[in-house]
Formats: structure tokens, sequence, C-alpha cells
């Protein structure tokens, strides 16, 4: 491959074949791929099409009179069988909402091929950013960054000051599962309240008050997600939670 070596790209046990180019363009698509597993559409699935998810092509557009993207490693297609070129409409409204946010959280640098001008391919994606674009979302991606999101959601829960680090790391991910479990009823009987609410360091069984509590926590966590402040784990809320856990969780 001329301007690159490739490099293999795999998702959820999905090769991306043969890979893509190697370095920021592989991380960057590492990224968007697990994102639309996680948040728009799984890659896999038993009842689905298998291997339809394509990386390197020495090839021309099938869509205009010149090389394809392919050719130089820095094009994606994702669940191509469901999402045939020429087609639109294979996303709901809901799955190109999400698609947008992930595309905003690339800074633009790969673009859709549901959004091209002329024909429309929504299986593709492209890197078109320059390598110096590339290169510094990339390096965002490769290391936890301090959001302020997860740091409101540290200090709701009484992280100590030493923990409230703003990385949705290990820690940070275990708390807001515990306190989710605890909304839903699914708590063991007797769990310290220290387990229950991360960062305090009382102990005993789980109370009124500690139910108490723990709506204020989740009214923080609605509050950082921008989902209300009503402290209950419904719908909205659990889809937040997935959304944010997605974006940010680092493990």
């Amino acid at each position: 491959m001329s301007g690159g070596q490739l490099a293999p790209l795999v998702v959820a046990g999905e090769p991306f074949s043969p890979g893509v180019r190697a370095g920021d363009v592989r991380d960057v698509f590492e990224y968007l791929a697990n994102q639309l597993h996680r948040r728009v559409e799984p890659v896999v699935r038993d009842d689905w099409h298998q291997a339809d998810d394509w990386g390197y092509s020495f090839r021309a557009n099938r869509n205009a009179d010149n090389l394809s993207c392919h050719a130089s490693g820095t094009a994606i297609d994702y669940n191509a069988t469901r999402h045939p070129n020429d087609r639109s409409g294979t996303f709901t409204a809901a799955q190109v909402a999400e698609i947008r946010a992930i595309l905003a959280e690339l800074d633009g640098v790969v673009k859709w091929g549901g959004d091209f001008s002329g024909t429309r391919d929504e299986m593709h994606w492209e890197v078109r950013g320059t390598a110096a674009q590339v290169a510094a979302v990339a390096a965002r991606l490769r290391g936890p960054v301090y959001s302020p999101i997860v740091g409101a959601m540290q200090l709701g829960m009484h992280f100590t000051e030493s923990d409230r680090d703003g990385i949705w790391g290990p820690l940070t991910d275990r708390a807001v599962y515990v306190v989710r479990q605890a909304f839903v009823g699914l708590f063991p009987e007797g769990v310290a309240r220290a387990e229950a609410i991360a960062g305090t360091e009382q102990t005993g069984t789980w109370t009124t008050a500690d139910a108490e509590a723990n709506r204020t926590v989740i009214s923080v966590f609605q509050r950082a997600w921008g989902v209300g402040d009503d402290g209950y784990w419904g719908p909205i809320t659990e889809k937040a939670w997935k959304t944010f856990q997605a974006r940010l969780c680092t493990t």
C-alpha cells in the first residue's frame, strides 16, 4: 500500500479485512467502529450476514471517476450488507443522531457516506482530515482525558479529592454501576453504605436514608448528562448512562 502499512482492525471479534492504514488512522477508526458497535448498531449478530466489514482495497471509486479511499487504507465499510451503496434511510433517525454525535467527537476528521452530496453510501466512512488533524484526534483518543462531566459525577458520589480525577476509569465505572443497581432493586441486602455511595466511610445496612441519598447522587448524574434531575433511574437515565459510558469509559 502506497504511503503506509496496514494494521488489523477488529471490533467485537469482527475483522475489517484486510486492515486499515496503521497509526493514527487506525486509532481513529478503532474508536469510530467501537462507538458504532456500542451506540448505533452491533457490528456482528448471529442472524445477520457475517464478514461484511471491510477496510483496505486497491480499487476505483464505485461512485466517481477516481481512486477509492479504500485504496489508501483510509476508509472502512461497516455492516455493508445492511447499508447498501446508493440507498438512503438504512439507519433510523435515532441512529443517525447518534452517528452525528460520534462524528462530532472525532472533530470532523471522518466523513460518513450517508452525508455524500452525490450517491449516498451509508456503509462507508473515510478519513478526511489533514495528517496533523488526524494525529491530534488520535492522540486524544489514546489516553484518558479529564472530563468535567465525570468530575461532577465523582464529586456527587463523594469521591475523595485524590480520586476526583475526572476520568471514567474502573473506580468510577464500578461506583456508577453500584448506584444504578441500588435504585433498580438489585443491590444485595446488608451492603455497606461505603460501597453504595462511593467515597463515604460509613458502613452498615442499606436503609431508607441511604436510598434518599442515592437518589440525590442520581440527580447529580442526570444534571451532568443533561436529562433532568428527578433522582429516578428510568429509561431515559439508563440510555444516558450507556451513552456516556460508551463515550468516556476508559476500561
